[in-house]
């Protein structure tokens, strides 16, 4: 029996061995522990897209595609024609995680655009005009549109799911409150925080008790002062974390937020310096490649923001 242990550690080492090359085969930093009953998820693509400002996350599983977030208006369309090139010409679901222009602008002509078959977002009780019209649009094409709060979630294939940690349910949430994911797919998971902020970020450690890990981290609000708080870096314990910067903002991202990630060990890639981000995983192992942007000339950074609703800390 001893020799038989000896022989099956020698054989994962010598299989780990394959997972170790930079931006091609990253390993999980823990091991996985699966039930021998669950089932093994299909390949799963998530794309972390430069979209100038805000930001968006195209998740793919199998016949499934779930669209978050869809940046500030002048991203609207370069999404669309992404999106048609990349052959995606219907979405499972689009997710908002803010009221906010930078979240909602960019999806108004998806809708108007592809076929979706349902809009979740957070109910926020919220004045925002984009938000407002983006409703609109999907009353118009029949869109069905369903709230989401902590402890629900969206299946997308077997063993692959979006599960909703904040905000908790009950009243309409404030604009401020983002919708916090994590992409779960086998022994793989991403946390998803959108725009969350700093109080929302010691909520969420407080309702997870600091069990969040995640191989990799979308840092929210584009990394701007205390926007990753060495709470969360330790509770989740990333191997890449994912920045949506925009071109053209010096103040961004935070010097000091960076810092902590470097401290940890975490390999950093932005989309102002690296473009966009695609990840793939079989739920044990993350394959990463940079990407093109969807359309760079689309975002340079003497377009001016226009912003009717923004979100505060």
């Amino acid at each position: 029996m001893r020799a038989l242990r000896s022989l099956l550690g020698a054989a994962a080492l010598l299989l780990a061995g394959f997972g170790l090359v930079w931006l091609s085969r990253v390993p999980p930093p823990w091991p996985v522990l699966a039930a021998a009953e669950a089932p093994s998820p299909p390949d799963v693509r998530v794309d972390f897209l430069a979209v100038g400002r805000g930001h968006s996350v195209l998740v793919r599983a199998g016949s499934t595609a779930v669209l978050i977030d869809g940046g500030a208006p002048e991203a609207g369309q370069p999404l669309v024609d992404w999106l048609q090139a990349q052959g995606v010409d219907r979405l499972t679901d689009v997710v908002v995680t803010s009221p906010t222009d930078e979240a909602t602008g960019g999806l108004i002509p998806v809708l108007e655009s592809l076929p979706v078959g349902r809009l979740l977002d957070g109910g926020w009780a919220a004045d925002c005009a984009l938000y407002r019209s983006l409703l609109a649009v999907a009353a118009h094409r029949a869109i069905p549109v369903q709230r989401m709060a902590q402890g629900g979630a969206v299946d997308l294939a077997p063993g692959v799911a979006l599960h909703v940690l904040l905000p908790q349910a009950g009243p309409p949430p404030p604009a401020s409150d983002s919708l916090v994911l994590r992409l779960v797919a086998g022994g793989v998971a991403m946390l998803l925080p959108g725009e969350m902020g700093a109080a929302q970020e010691a909520q969420l450690l407080r309702a997870s008790g600091g069990q969040l890990h995640a191989q990799v981290l979308e840092v929210p609000r584009h990394g701007g002062p205390g926007s990753v708080g060495a709470g969360l870096i330790e509770s989740v314990r990333p191997t890449v974390a994912v920045v949506e910067v925009p071109e053209g903002d010096p103040s961004l991202p935070d010097v000091a937020a960076m810092g902590r990630l470097a401290a940890a060990g975490v390999a950093v890639l932005r989309s102002d310096l690296h473009g966009s981000v695609a990840v793939t995983t079989d739920g044990t192992h993350l394959d990463i490649r940079l990407e093109p942007s969807p359309n760079p000339a689309a975002f340079e950074p003497g377009v001016a923001p226009v912003l009717s609703c923004t979100q505060g800390a």
